[in-house]
């Protein structure tokens, strides 16, 4: 007999894997292939199964994220085929997540709190849930520490002051996942509108004098800006700027004949921290003699405000003015009465005199005011008309129809103009009211400008001393 042997055949193995695939909690389930060609087409049993990243078996088919093998192996013992193998790597990829950011509120004065918030998606995964944490971004600038998400997906950063300066901001959160099974993520943005913050401004009304007859006035006075506490909009997140952050200018619009001077930005020392105040000083130089209302104005991007005044600038050397006379109230047919004497003393320091002013109704009843406090008087003229006026302004005491009695603590300003015809109704009468709160009093306010609204008489006679006409 003759000995001889067949040895086994090598198989040739097939396999692949689906890649990558993404974490749902489940088996891998990625579309394979395993299969084993032997000779003469003979397709011996293959049998698959997994491996982890460094090349460790696994029991079953993988669950979570990460890198893996699918194993296809084939012949052996009991077989005609030499034991063969191959593999395919696949990867798991971790679950996509969501960061959906929120500002609260969405609209912020500066100075004041916001709470950002983030909320991450899904909450659960196969049984698994996200864990990591979340950086805020506002503007693009970190705002600091990074908060970590709770059971629900949500991280909250504690309420923190707007710095910036009021404009519309840009808020994006990005979460940074400790579970690998879950991937981070950047939300989209949002916005945040960042407000003035509210200033109260104060300033006292003043009276100056010329440098010398026939001269102008050159002088200074102090406006006080101050964070508004409490905050009319701040609620309980409310917390004070640094109020050097602000500016104030002055502008002075004239009641008499004359053009508006400024905005004149004034210069402020600085101010402490908190609800501090902030102290200008605001300088004019080369002021015409008249009665000027004072608007302050709160400027730059990180505060708003403001407040009127009155201001007169005065020559005791032209004298006095006087006057009497009616005119229809704008826009009715209501008589109305006045009459005026203002004067300086003889030091020729404070004005003396009074003014009363009744508006007549249709049904009877009135409107009255009547000075009990003078502040200033300014007393000017045109050649080109020719013609003088005069303004002026003070404390009075006010009737409205419907009160029983006067109330006082109001203000007013005047301006009239002598145009060299007394009796001939030439001449014109001008008047606003303010309440002590300083608004203005409807039933005895006529529209600015005063040269431009003022009212002819329909009788009477004003008298302001001047040239080129007589009293």
């Amino acid at each position: 007999p003759v000995n001889f042997t067949i040895t086994p055949a090598t198989l040739t193995i097939h396999v692949s894997a689906v890649s990558p695939t993404t974490y749902t909690g489940l088996a891998y389930a990625g579309a394979t292939t395993c299969s084993a060609d032997g000779v003469n087409s003979e397709q011996p049993t293959a049998a698959l199964s997994y491996q982890d990243a460094t090349h460790a078996a696994l029991g079953s088919a993988p669950t979570n994220a990460g890198s893996y093998f699918a194993v296809c192996s084939a012949g052996g013992t009991g077989t005609n085929y030499t034991a063969n193998s191959g593999s395919a790597a696949f990867t798991i990829a971790p679950a996509s997540t969501t960061a959906t950011v929120s500002v609260t509120p969405s609209t912020r004065q500066y100075s004041d709190q916001v709470v950002l918030s983030a909320t991450v998606s899904p909450v659960s995964l196969g049984g698994q849930t996200p864990t990591g944490s979340v950086e805020f971004f506002l503007n693009g600038v970190s705002q600091g520490a990074t908060t970590q998400i709770n059971g629900s997906g949500v991280a909250t950063l504690p309420s923190r002051a707007v710095t910036l300066a009021a404009g519309t901001y840009s808020v994006t959160a990005t979460f940074t996942s400790t579970n690998t099974n879950f991937a981070g993520s950047t939300g989209g943005s949002i916005t945040l509108t960042v407000t003035k913050e509210d200033a109260t401004v104060t300033y006292n009304s003043g009276a100056y004098q010329v440098g010398s007859p026939g001269g102008t006035a050159s002088f200074s006075f102090t406006v006080l800006a101050n964070e508004t506490n409490p905050e009319p909009q701040g609620g309980s997140l409310a917390l004070p700027g640094n109020i050097n952050n602000a500016g104030v200018t002055v502008t002075l619009q004239p009641v008499g004949p004359g053009s508006p001077i400024g905005p004149v930005p004034c210069a402020g020392a600085s101010a402490g921290t908190g609800y501090a105040t902030k102290t200008f000083s605001c300088n004019f130089a080369g002021v015409a003699v008249n009665t000027y209302d004072v608007t302050v104005v709160v400027t730059g991007n990180y505060y708003t405000g403001g407040t009127e005044g009155v201001l007169t600038v005065y020559d005791p050397s032209l004298g006095f003015t006087t006057g009497g006379g009616t005119i229809t109230w704008p826009g009715t047919t209501d008589k109305t009465n006045f009459g005026f004497t203002l004067k300086y003393n003889k030091n020729q320091t404070n004005v003396q005199g009074s003014l009363l002013v009744i508006r007549h109704r249709p049904d009877g009843s009135i409107y009255r005011i009547k000075s009990n406090a003078l502040g200033g008087l300014s007393i000017g003229q045109n050649t080109t008309v020719p013609m003088g006026w005069a303004s002026f302004s003070g404390k009075a005491t006010y009737l409205q129809p419907g009160w029983t009695d006067p109330v006082g603590n109001y203000s007013y300003v005047g301006y009239v103009e002598d145009r060299n015809e007394p009796g001939t109704g030439v001449d014109r009468f001008w008047l606003q009211v303010y309440d002590s709160g300083g608004n203005p009093v409807g039933g005895l306010w006529m529209q600015s400008s005063a040269a431009g609204n003022a009212q002819v008489l329909s009788g009477g006679n004003i008298v302001v001393p001047h040239v080129n006409g007589s009293p």
